[in-house]
């Protein structure tokens, strides 16, 4: 980190979050901003770790605004390094002279930038493109934050590309023989962030963004809007759910097309929005729901995905318990069991062995051993400590039953894949007695 990302992530930690009348507190935010900035943290702990410093002060902290915060900090530290490298050497200048603007998102903003470009003085070319020297103080004026990078706004998904030296002189932005001088950021922008963050968090421009989002987002992208709300939320209360299920409701309307597992997801969030606000009998609407795409991916499927099948089949059979739809829960269970995984199935397997202690009855017996098979047929060859084991129950069973000769064979098949498999001593007792 440069001493000037540093001092761009103190301005945005400074200006969003109340710690400016507390200098030991406003510390401790700033350092553990910077280390999810420089990539040591995740968001989630950085949040947490946040909270528990504005709990020492007494201080409540909003969640929007403190992951705003966060990715704030940290696009507009990205933005200035890679904003640097295009400026320090005169041949990138020369090479690559301009940049465009450009949705990299592709999610619905709250500014109409083809129009702000138009006010700001910008020339706008064929398919709405936003292109302008690198030098230009288009870049300056289109900024909330008065910055020559990117993000140009809180929220906002606009970035820049490079273009090409020919490409500009063929638009009419540069001459042949021009030159790009380079410019210095002023990176005081407390002020104007300051002034930013008044307007973006009134409640008539947070008004504005949902009805632009609802107007224009598609399912994929309000889902997502969805989980950020909820993300940032501590508990969902009767008080936050409203707009997050307005969010989903609306996703779903919309139609997530063959995109089955986001109707899932959508389903289930609102399940446990409801779920908790105590709404149960529209939870449960929702737990219908979610059985249509369930259906559809569980008809997908590979039927030697074990893993993915066990799960959707678990998940239908939670759902028809939850629905008192018994006898259709007892057939999702049912096929939970038979489409478990190599790894399941071989954990159940030992788990009834054991349970067997010596003593293994001939109908027991043979089910474990079937079930063996599938964990075997189910395992990749890779996992040899799994198919040690494997080796090592089916000894065990037909140790059981008498059958020495085809035990020491399993059990010599177990050493092989896993030399410390612990059956070593079983083993050479049975050569013993059987050689005897």
């Amino acid at each position: 980190m440069s001493p000037e990302q540093i001092q761009i992530v103190r301005t945005v930690v400074n200006e969003f979050l109340p710690v400016a009348k507390n200098q030991t507190c406003a510390e401790k935010v700033f350092k553990i901003v910077l280390k999810f900035v420089e990539g040591d943290a995740n968001q989630a702990t950085t949040r947490c770790e946040v909270r528990d410093v504005f709990a020492e002060i007494g201080e409540q902290s909003n969640d929007e605004k403190l992951n705003l915060c966060i990715k704030t900090a940290s696009a507009l530290a990205r933005g200035y390094f890679h904003w640097m490298q295009g400026q320090e050497s005169a041949d990138m200048l020369d090479i690559y002279p301009a940049l465009q603007l450009y949705d990299c998102y592709q999610h619905p903003e709250p500014v109409d930038w083809v129009q702000k470009w138009r006010d700001n003085g910008g020339r706008v070319f064929a398919r709405n493109e936003m292109i302008a020297l690198k030098n230009d103080p288009i870049w300056i004026r289109i900024s909330a934050f008065k910055l020559p990078f990117p993000p140009f706004d809180l929220g906002g998904g606009m970035d820049v590309s490079e273009v090409g030296r020919k490409e500009a002189q063929e638009l009419g932005l540069i001459s042949p023989s021009q030159r790009v001088e380079p410019i210095v950021a002023d990176l005081d922008f407390a002020a104007a962030l300051q002034q930013r963050l008044k307007e973006y968090f009134s409640p008539e421009v947070q008004g504005q963004k949902m009805e632009i989002a609802m107007r224009q987002a598609s399912a994929g992208v309000l889902l997502q809007l969805a989980q950020e709300r909820l993300d940032s939320l501590e508990e969902i209360t009767s008080e936050s759910a409203p707009e997050i299920i307005m969010i989903l409701e609306r996703a779903l309307e919309r139609g997530f097309g063959e995109e089955s597992r986001q109707q899932l997801t959508a389903c289930g969030l609102l399940v446990d929005i409801f779920d908790s606000i105590e709404e149960f009998e529209k939870a449960n609407f929702y737990r219908e729901k979610q059985l249509e795409p369930l259906k559809v991916l569980i008809a997908k499927s590979s039927p030697t995905d074990w893993s993915m099948l066990t799960y959707f089949y678990g998940l239908a059979a939670g759902i028809c318990e939850k629905l008192d739809q018994r006898d259709q829960a007892v057939i999702y269970r049912q096929l939970e069991l038979e489409n478990r995984d190599g790894f399941m199935l071989l954990r159940d397997v030992l788990d009834e062995l054991k349970a067997c202690g010596g003593n293994i009855e001939k109908e027991i017996g043979a089910k474990i051993l079937d079930e063996l098979t599938k964990a075997a047929e189910r395992l990749p060859e890779k996992y040899q400590r799994q198919h040690a084991e494997i080796y090592r129950a089916t000894g065990e069973v037909l140790e059981a039953w008498g059958d020495t000769t085809q035990a020491i064979e399993y059990y010599e098949f177990a050493i092989q894949k896993n030399p410390k498999v612990g059956v070593k001593k079983r083993l050479d007792t049975l050569r013993k007695n059987e050689s005897a």
